[in-house]
């Protein structure tokens, strides 16, 4: 049981209550409060200090009443109500109508006796929880006696945690709101959002509200947790995965020679996503037009048409994040044209000896892949690859060629002197 700690009279009958030391009734024993010619006398009693748990369910109250009358003429009782919002409101009055001159307890509720309404928790704080007692008697002459009017609150604690979602898993590449949710039959006290893996620093915009802003500081996969707390003290936590992706994909063409010369030549496609990236959305190319055509990492493909064209490649990531590149290449699968050769007319081919400089010269051959070297062959003895279309005796090494890494000539058209 509870014993009240604070009194007043209130309304009714002559208007003051248990007007002899009415605070005799905060205890059991050493004195009673006395209320003279008491008939339909109220009196409140209040500040049981309860300390019900937040969410407990509240199962039953009961009311004790130590009292006696001083003679038990006429019909008596004490009756009794409760207020769970400071005096505003009251319950049905319960009454015990056992009349004695002598002091007897009575019960009034039980452990399973709500008193005509559900409570909770926090009717029972001082603010709100009191207890009215009225005095009836048909005898206007007739005196009460109280000697204690503890309470006693039957509940149930709330053992039950919070219900919390942190919200659907997030694959992004700036700072985005996260909508999270708790809910209890006892009410939230409290909400925080933390990290539990990750690379880097994540940041929470609104760290103590269930819906916040968050971004990280490093790419890479973070597990994110929003725990909530009940007025009853239960915790639980839900979490989501964020993938944290910044950066677009990697995607290249390469070559399987360093040539393209005819059909079975190809080029390899690779598109790939950094490790802990968000992974491939899309993936396309195109051949001198806008990348439409979708493709897989490791497919291979050849150039359309004969001639130089421009390959267009284009990659996206579930992020959002892309990259766009392109590369000419050219496709060579027909030999150079004929070159004509011609000896200078300054001299002719009786004249050559070891002291005589002879220039041999010619229209050289073209191609579509660029033309690397020619072979001049005197007497069908392949002398030397030369470059550019010109021969003198006295020149033992001409300069080498230079050409892109994609190009190829094809085989090389002799023509005679």
């Amino acid at each position: 049981y509870k014993s009240p700690t604070d009194e007043a009279a209130t309304t009714g009958g002559d208007g003051n209550g248990f007007e002899a030391s009415p605070d005799n009734a905060f205890a059991d024993g050493g004195g009673v409060a006395t209320n003279l010619n008491g008939a339909a006398d109220r009196h409140i009693f209040s500040d049981y200090g309860f300390a019900i748990p937040a969410g407990a369910t509240i199962n039953g109250i009961e009311t004790r009443t130590d009292w006696y009358l001083d003679g038990t003429g006429g019909t008596n009782s004490l009756d009794v109500e409760l207020s769970y919002d400071g005096g505003i409101s009251w319950t049905g009055a319960k009454s015990d109508i056992t009349e004695t001159d002598k002091e007897h307890v009575s019960t009034l509720g039980g452990a399973s006796d709500t008193w005509g309404r559900s409570w909770s928790s926090s009717e029972f704080s001082n603010a709100h929880f009191r207890v009215r007692v009225t005095s009836s008697s048909t005898d206007g002459n007739r005196d009460f006696y109280l000697d204690w009017i503890p309470v006693r609150v039957y509940y149930t604690p709330d053992i039950t945690a919070p219900t919390v979602d942190a919200g659907a898993d997030q694959t992004k590449k700036a700072i985005f709101t996260q909508v999270g949710s708790a809910s209890d039959a006892s009410g939230i006290a409290s909400v925080v959002w933390t990290k539990q893996s990750g690379p880097g620093t994540v940041t929470f915009g609104s760290p103590s509200a269930t819906t916040t802003t968050v971004s990280a500081s490093t790419d890479g996969t973070y597990v994110l947790r929003l725990t909530a707390t009940d007025n009853a003290s239960n915790t639980n936590f839900d979490e989501f995965t964020l993938i944290w992706d910044t950066v677009g994909p990697n995607i290249s063409a390469t070559q399987n020679s360093d040539f393209l010369y005819n059909a079975s030549e190809f080029i390899t496609l690779s598109v790939n996503d950094d490790a802990g990236g968000s992974g491939i959305n899309q993936a396309l190319y195109g051949w001198d037009a806008p990348a439409s055509v979708s493709f897989n990492d490791g497919d291979t493909i050849t150039p359309p048409s004969e001639g130089s064209q421009t390959l267009y490649l284009y990659a996206s990531d579930n992020a959002g994040n892309y990259t766009a590149t392109s590369g000419t290449y050219i496709l060579d699968s027909l030999a150079p044209n004929d070159p004509t050769p011609a000896i200078s007319s300054s001299h002719s081919t009786s004249t050559w000896n070891s002291d005589t400089t002879v220039d041999v010269t010619w229209t050289g051959a073209s191609d579509g892949s660029g033309r690397e070297w020619t072979d001049f062959i005197p007497n069908g003895i392949p002398l030397q690859q030369l470059w550019p279309d010109r021969w003198s005796k006295s020149t033992k090494k001409p300069p080498t060629p230079k050409l892109a890494p994609a190009y190829r000539p094809d085989k090389t058209i002799i023509s005679t002197l």
